[in-house]
């Protein structure tokens, strides 16, 4: 099951409260060591976690876009998998831009980024997706 964020008015920004951020698994999870509130001082007690991203990145044809592509429940869709057709995956700025290079239908690779900061959210410890902010769209980078 996909974990989303509650609302909470997060708007992603894991990389502020988590350390130690790298991809795990051939690039298909997203593991960091992140704050939580069991501290009794803000920066003090942290937790590490694991997000897959094969669950919500998807590469359509050569761009990688943020999606809903899997759902619980009856009508459930696949896992996104970008990483079946999507090379070189890396983290940039700390973590906060994922980069890869990602086929088209032709299979040519197409350099490919995604701002994860602005999708992933640390709630107590845990990297969840700020489902409220996908929407089946890409963020590119800047």
């Amino acid at each position: 099951m996909i974990e989303c964020a509650p609302r909470q008015g997060l708007s992603g920004e894991y990389t502020k409260s988590c350390a130690e951020i790298q991809l795990v698994d051939d690039g298909k999870k997203l593991e960091a060591t992140c704050e939580t509130e069991a501290g009794e001082m803000p920066g003090t007690d942290y937790q590490t976690s694991t997000l897959s991203l094969d669950d919500r990145l998807l590469n359509d044809n050569g761009v990688l876009k943020v999606s809903r592509c899997f759902t619980p429940g009856p009508n459930a869709l696949l896992p996104c998998q970008f990483t079946a057709s999507c090379t070189g995956i890396t983290l940039l700025q700390n973590g906060s831009v994922l980069q890869a290079t990602c086929n088209d239908l032709d299979f040519n690779g197409h350099p490919a980024l995604v701002r994860l900061d602005t999708f992933v959210a640390n709630v107590n410890g845990s990297l969840v997706w700020d489902c409220h902010t996908v929407h089946d769209f890409h963020l590119v980078a800047t």
